[in-house]
């Protein structure tokens, strides 16, 4: 049996029944992409025969989905599920997004305020950098790195982990990376 606990009553337990593989043709190659059909087992609350050699995930409406766990090999389970939701997900992509952007041009307009300088108006001679690109490189590298860490926080926080009672971790969020380029070629 398992008991399925969550602090979001939308959190559903998803076993593999079945999967595949596609076959897609490019303009001069092929790609492969693995898909699993997942069948939903029991939503929160919930106590029902499980198989123990299945492959489990939790997911949900506006639930991130956790990474496949597989279920100890005991008689009754009990599953603790912290659900993380897609809008701080959204919001931490934007938010790192936006930051790394923000520091990026931080850096070069505070490269730009040393390599422009001020210029002694009696004797030509450059001196230090401008106070105007320097104030805007500092204000934009400060305000991208907040947005950085902001957002690096929403993402970590916005994970779906899951736990057997008593503590001990089966799964946490996915890797939101969806394509990899291998040696054997694109997967998504």
């Amino acid at each position: 049996m398992v008991e399925l606990r969550s602090t979001d009553p939308a959190a559903t337990l998803f076993m593999v029944t079945g999967g595949g593989t596609q076959v897609f043709f490019g303009r001069r190659q092929r790609f492969l992409s693995h898909y699993n059909v997942w069948s939903p087992v029991c939503r929160t609350p919930c106590g029902v025969p499980f198989d123990p050699n299945g492959l489990y995930q939790v997911r949900g409406l506006r639930i991130n989905a956790s990474s496949t766990f597989v279920l100890p090999q005991t008689s009754f389970v009990t599953l603790d599920v912290d659900a993380g939701h897609h809008g701080p997900r959204v919001g931490g992509v934007l938010l790192t997004t936006f930051g790394s952007i923000s520091t990026v041009l931080g850096i070069v307009f505070t490269g730009v305020s040393f390599a422009v300088g001020n210029r002694d108006a009696t004797t030509g001679i450059k001196s230090g950098a401008s106070p105007g690109f320097l104030t805007a490189g500092v204000t934009m590298l400060g305000i991208g790195g907040a947005m950085m860490a902001g957002g690096i926080t929403m993402l970590v926080l916005s994970r779906t982990t899951v736990r057997i009672l008593g503590g001990s971790r089966l799964a946490e969020g996915r890797n939101p990376l969806r394509l990899a380029l291998r040696a054997d070629g694109l997967h998504f």
